[in-house]
């Protein structure tokens, strides 16, 4: 017995040291340094290394031998399945989006392909406990020991125990949304911050068991909502907007006791709902929450801006891994204008480090798409994927529509990938896909090409809304990718010739292919006279998350910080005809977009429902990041170390009065998040339609 368990201690010493091992060379690769690196998932080893070292121990049989090697293998597997998605797509593996594996592999594999080439010292160092292993099982002489059958499941329960003990033992150093076990508990995690504070490891197992035992019961989710209804924000930022605006402003102001035109103020909300009616018509706690929440908001209020694009068509315009990085005067000077005319937000974030289906929805639909742990599974995963049978009234496609208005969607890839040929026309869209056009390349596909097959489907229109998903931007940066090899002349040309390293210059190149689209367009909205009346809106769907940090540096001139300057990015929201660029200094991200749009449409929208607030309204104004890292025009906060930074005015507030304030944004910020999950998740928008008189 004595040697039994001592070759269980063997075996589970060996799998600990793998464990420990694969972590390091994990956040190594993630992180570029060991820098930061949190203790817990040591802990954790433990009873991870004693659930393979379990099924070890098969005596001295050539087949027991070859036991502990695959098991190695097997482990190992996962570390590299991991390696390969954080350097194809910048970040670990979501659970959650493990039903997307198929369609990844079969659409993405030649990304995969080009990624397993550049990686292979990678792969030799995840897979070197495989060959030690393998090394000291088939040539020297390794523990032989057998273990008898009722001590398996013994170290297994074992495992378990420890497991759970592990994890109540974080409690001991506090319950904030910055501790360990907030990370270790909470079902509103995201998976990288998850990784970095408890271990890659860890966090699959917690992602797996939510999917399995069940993902929530709903308490979290109303608890957070519940916060944010009782926090009151300490101060609201000004409305820093200076310009010359179009005149007259439609709809803007109305007739005073002298006859003087009077601003319009009034909350952008629908007077047909009322909430605290609503919330007595359904028994689901997670409505009611949702109608006390609501009911609880006093919604953005109109302003100067509202209406003065009433009667525009508009171009909505998702570019893929879009961001400052492409906007560059000599490169692509066509950004840049339109970038420093119409509407300038100088302060704005892309929230999303990957993942094109959450920055797709969130600029869609001006809602927080779910990225925690809690999100749901399958081919059809997160919220985009959730909300393809509910009621949307909020996307451009779908308002313009009931206005009688054609609303076109175009994306140069397959229309099946992510279930766009699902989602977009739930939200209104009458779709073109890859498979609909032709093309010149396969991966990516050009940009000008889709444009040219598809403006004419709309430009005679008196009036027309249109989407569009690019892929030109879409990595791998090397010269071997098509639209690299098309545009590097002019991207040389443009620079000079000075350096820039291979993956900037074919960044450049991809998003030069957009450039050349969306110049197209614009001569096609003169030659159709319809110019002066369009709204276009340009916005990233996440980082270029395939740009190494050396490209980064060139680009920039410095590298900016992970935390909060790596999302500070370009939305461009330009029209014709103005004398001054609008210039917002407002802090503002992805959901602030579609409310900012609709005030200026003059559309009739209700803001309280909405994750984003208009730019334009006299009410607080927050960036948040997709890990609820927030930056406002006071402070940036850091969700996962709880440290709170004054910026700007906030340098010379009270110490306690401004991380009171953090907290406080914070709560709020949180709230709306929780809530625009619980708003998909519950069909809230049919539900309130429905029960309002709303839906014709």
């Amino acid at each position: 017995m004595k040697s039994e368990l001592k070759t269980s201690l063997k075996y589970t010493a060996v799998f600990y040291i793998f464990i420990v091992y694969w972590e390091l060379l994990l956040y190594f690769a993630a992180h570029g340094s060991l820098s930061g690196i949190k203790g817990v998932f040591l802990l954790f080893a433990l009873p991870q290394a004693m659930v393979p070292a379990a099924f070890c121990g098969w005596n001295g049989s050539k087949a027991g031998k070859t036991v502990s090697a695959l098991i190695t293998f097997v482990v190992s597997a996962f570390y590299l399945a991991q390696m390969l998605y954080l350097r194809v797509f910048g970040s670990m593996i979501s659970v959650s989006m493990a039903g997307m594996g198929g369609d990844a592999l079969e659409n993405f594999g030649w990304a995969l392909m080009e990624t397993v080439k550049e990686s292979v010292l990678w792969i030799i160092l995840v897979l070197l406990p495989v060959a030690l292993m393998a090394i000291r099982v088939f040539i020297g002489k390794y523990i032989e020991n057998k273990l008898r059958f009722w001590l398996r499941p013994a170290i297994i329960a074992s495992a378990v125990l420890i497991w759970m003990i592990c994890g109540a033992s974080l409690r001991l150093g506090g319950t904030s949304d910055s501790s360990f076990w907030h990370a270790f508990s909470s079902l509103y995690v995201d998976t990288d911050t998850s990784s970095q504070k408890l271990g890659v490891l860890t966090t699959s197992i917690l992602e797996t068991k939510s999917v399995i035992l069940g993902k929530e019961t709903g308490k979290e989710t109303e608890d957070l909502i519940s916060a944010g209804i009782s926090t009151e924000l300490l101060s609201a930022p000004s409305v820093s907007v200076s310009a010359q605006p179009l005149s007259p402003q439609p709809g803007s102001a109305s007739g005073g006791e002298n006859g003087e035109e009077v601003l319009d103020l009034s909350p952008n909300i629908i007077s047909e709902i009322d909430f605290g009616q609503l919330a007595g018509m359904t028994e689901n706690s997670a409505k009611k929450k949702l109608c006390e929440y609501f009911g609880a908001s006093s919604g953005s209020g109109r302003n100067e801006y509202t209406g003065l694009l009433e009667g525009y068509n508009v171009i909505y315009i998702c570019g893929e891994a879009f961001s400052n990085l492409a906007v560059n005067e000599e490169i692509t000077p066509l950004f840049y204008k339109m970038a420093n005319e119409g509407i300038v937000f100088t302060n704005f974030y892309n929230s999303f480090p990957n993942t094109t289906t959450n920055g797709e929805f969130a600029f869609m639909t001006g809602l927080w798409p779910d990225v925690s742990r809690k999100a749901d599974n399958g081919a059809m995963s997160g919220s985009f994927g959730k909300s393809v049978k509910n009621y949307m009234p909020y996307s451009l496609g779908n308002i313009f529509t009931s206005m009688g208005v054609d609303s076109f969607a175009y994306h140069n890839y397959i229309g099946s990938y992510y279930g766009r040929n699902k989602t977009h026309v739930n939200m209104g869209y009458k779709c073109r896909f890859k498979e609909n056009m032709k093309f010149s390349t396969e991966y990516p596909t050009s940009d000008l090409e889709m444009f040219k097959q598809t403006v004419d489907d709309y430009i005679d229109l008196d009036r027309f809304n249109v989407y569009y998903m690019t892929f030109s931007g879409h990595a791998p940066y090397k010269d071997g990718n098509p639209m690299c090899h098309r545009n590097l002349k002019s991207v040389q040309t443009k620079y000079e010739g000075r350096a820039l390293g291979e993956q900037a210059r074919c960044y450049f190149a991809g998003q030069i292919e957009l450039e050349k689209a969306l110049q197209y367009l614009l001569d096609r909205l003169e030659e159709a006279g319809k110019i002066d009346n369009t709204l276009i809106v340009l916005a990233g769907d996440h980082y270029p998350y395939r740009l190494d940090n050396s490209s980064v540096k060139k680009m920039l001139g410095q590298l900016p910080d992970e935390n909060f300057e790596k999302f500070h990015s370009t939305c461009i929201m330009w029209f014709n005809g103005l004398s001054e660029p609008i210039v917002c200094d407002e802090p503002c991200c992805n959901v602030d977009i579609l409310p900012t749009v609709l005030n200026l449409l003059g559309i009739e929208y209700d803001s309280r429902m909405l994750s984003g607030t208009d730019v334009f309204s006299d009410s607080p104004h927050v960036a948040m990041l997709y890990n609820k890292n927030i930056i406002t025009d006071t402070f940036r906060y850091n969700a996962s170390s709880g440290k709170v930074t004054p910026i700007g005015s906030g340098e010379d507030m009270d110490k306690a009065e401004l991380e009171a304030q953090a907290t406080a944004v914070y709560e709020f910020q949180k709230a709306k998040y929780a809530a625009a999950v619980s708003v998909i998740k519950e069909d809230f928008y049919r539900f309130v339609w429905e029960n309002s008189g709303l839906i014709p």
